[in-house]
């Protein structure tokens, strides 16, 4: 069964119908022939600065890792060398100013262990690949119930918008339901996607509630009427 991942499907979204088919033909052939190693994160500097922060609720790991690419940056030889870590720097400067109150309870938090390998679930026939992992997992006591929640910074050059990062928050939902719903709540307020690039976010409430439209699982099934 072939793979595919959010940013896959976020690229076959944006393509007019012509080019959808296109796609979905040159990424089955991709698909067929790629290996497992899926190689270095692009964003993994500035990313894994964001995770410890969050984690920290401080910004220093921010700070640090921010002088760390700029002297990187200024070292480096190659444009696309360059280009990445003014990126990663980028990332680091936009979390910096976003407000993230919202993004985890007042209630004392216990961050989950995660795997660093891709997570793949089958929605609708279809292996999904969660590219990068979820960032963090926490869980909490609420109302006398033990609840979980989860975090999943992503980004690209050009950002998402909010019904693309809705199509992430639909799988962090669904990872956290598959992996920890026989324990804890799902707590969809704090089920939150952030696009670390142009700052926008959402949490799976939003989906839920109606103020998002909810592409992935017809973005799936146009992408199998075309396979």
């Amino acid at each position: 069964m072939k793979v595919i991942s959010v940013k896959d499907m976020v690229d076959f979204k944006r393509r007019s119908d012509r080019r959808k088919k296109t796609f979905v033909i040159n990424m089955k052939k991709t698909l067929e022939t790629s290996s497992s190693n899926d190689g270095i994160d692009y964003w993994t500097s500035g990313v894994s600065a964001i995770i410890s922060s969050f984690k920290k609720d401080s910004l220093q790991p921010l700070f640090d890792r921010k002088s760390e690419l700029i002297k990187r940056y200024d070292s480096a030889i190659h444009k696309t060398s360059k280009i990445m870590y003014m990126q990663n720097i980028e990332i680091i400067n936009t979390y910096s100013e976003l407000n993230k109150e919202n993004w985890r309870p007042t209630q004392k938090i216990k961050f989950e262990s995660i795997s660093s390998s891709n997570y793949i679930m089958k929605i609708e026939e279809i292996n999904i690949k969660m590219k990068p992992s979820p960032s963090i997992v926490y869980t909490f006591n609420l109302s006398g119930k033990d609840q979980i929640g989860g975090l999943w910074f992503v980004s690209q050059k050009d950002g998402f918008s909010k019904v693309e990062l809705g199509m992430f928050c639909d799988v962090l939902n669904r990872y956290l339901n598959v992996n920890y719903s026989d324990r804890y709540v799902i707590n969809n307020s704090y089920c939150t996607v952030v696009d670390v690039m142009k700052g926008n976010y959402i949490n799976y409430q939003e989906l839920e509630d109606g103020k998002v439209y909810e592409a992935f699982i017809p973005t799936i099934r146009e992408i199998k009427s075309l396979m």
